[in-house]
């Protein structure tokens, strides 16, 4: 590695991202396979990654010490799973963001302050804003995801919260 490049790199994620341009929705994701290089020539940083399915883009993001704020690095150029840019003129660190698209069929719901009739929360209860599905789920959704269940286009019933938390997760992944 040559012109004051990174022998180190910090760490790399792909993470959550909470981000503009109609794209608010994401989940954690690990960057697995990550190398840092330069081009043959040596004016070009390269970082690159196992691709992630589903990802509608990723971003990169820089810092000039390892536990400072990052910033968002406009600098470079993606190409599937990799990313490239000028060697930048002091080292830096790098982390990577995979972000998703949020699906068709959510509906975007305004938190706010509700007031439960519960005795508990006088002061009232904070909600945040939060994306659902607009209709409810299928038992053929349902059997989608957790290989179990009836097949057939009526709501899924019957299902523990720890059942509904599998879903979700599995349903996430």
């Amino acid at each position: 590695m040559t012109k004051n490049l990174l022998a180190l790199v910090f760490v790399i994620l792909a993470t959550a991202s909470l981000c503009a341009d109609n794209f608010t929705f994401s989940r954690f994701e690990i960057v697995e396979d990550l190398t840092i290089a330069t081009s043959t020539d040596g004016d070009s940083v390269i970082i690159s990654w196992a691709a992630i399915p589903d990802v509608t883009f990723y971003k990169v993001y820089f810092c000039y010490e390892p536990y400072g704020m990052y910033e968002l690095d406009l600098s470079g150029e993606f190409a599937g799973a990799s990313w490239s840019a000028p060697v930048p003129a002091a080292s830096r660190f790098y982390y990577v963001t995979a972000v998703y698209a949020i699906p068709d069929n959510f509906i975007f719901v305004e938190g706010g302050i509700i007031y439960p009739n519960n005795g508990f929360y006088t002061d009232g209860l904070t909600v945040s804003s939060f994306y659902i599905d607009q209709y409810e789920l299928t038992n053929a959704a349902w059997e989608a995801v957790m290989s179990s269940g009836g097949g057939d286009s009526f709501p899924q019933d019957n299902v523990s919260w720890f059942e509904a938390i599998v879903y979700c997760n599995r349903r996430s992944m």
